[in-house]
């Protein structure tokens, strides 16, 4: 459903490329080690296998993309597109993007909502500190997991459902609590890159769907 929803028929109906897709996916998945993350300079066994996996998943989408896109170009060749599709994305302003889609905001937090919950590790790099009374020597690491947060039925009404509802401005069930949602991070330093991603994400979306 969600390949059919955000990419093309060609690819949703192509029953070999979908079981490639769903294992490199997992593949993926399966190689975020601990290993991984704690020692990411290491080039261990997962890390090998998370490079080829994420070449072989670029290989097959810009496969369809390719093709898409030659459909354009021979479609703007005889007449029935003036403009490229990039060029007319590109005319939106900024503000429209950010703004002007309150839905698509909505399904993207509950879908960070739901599918962010991993456990989060932070390491004190500068002096001993105390932290809820704990002491936390250099060097020693901090784990907090996401799920006690989005899955919170203190915070959220049926948190394990998908429901964008959770965020619409009579609810804001996010903000009952400082770190209530944490899929961008939260407090003083949240994602840097966070307008960004933003952005990309709804540029994606709309370039599949305008295609």
């Amino acid at each position: 459903m969600t390949v059919r929803m955000i990419t093309c028929d060609e690819l949703a109906t192509n029953y070999e490329d979908m079981c490639l897709l769903q294992k490199y996916y997992w593949d993926l998945e399966k190689s975020a080690t601990p290993t991984a993350l704690l020692l990411p300079w290491i080039l261990s066994p997962a890390k090998k296998k998370k490079s080829a996996a994420t070449k072989a998943l670029y290989t097959i989408l810009k496969n369809y993309i390719d093709k898409l896109f030659c459909w354009e170009r021979g479609m703007r060749n005889i007449g029935l597109l003036v403009e490229p599709l990039h060029k007319r994305l590109s005319a939106i302003p900024i503000a429209a993007w950010e703004d002007d889609m309150p839905i698509v905001d909505l399904v993207r937090c509950e879908i960070i909502h739901i599918t962010q919950n991993q456990t989060l590790l932070r390491r004190n790099v500068s002096d001993d500190m105390e932290f809820c009374g704990q002491k936390i020597a250099k060097g020693e690491f901090i784990v907090y997991s996401i799920y006690d947060s989005h899955m919170n039925p203190d915070f959220y009404e049926n948190p394990e459902m998908f429901n964008p509802d959770h965020y619409r401005p009579w609810r804001e069930e996010d903000k009952k609590s400082t770190f209530a949602y944490v899929g961008w991070g939260a407090g003083r330093y949240p994602c840097p890159g966070m307008k960004v991603a933003k952005l990309e994400m709804k540029a994606i979306l709309v370039l599949f769907l305008a295609i």
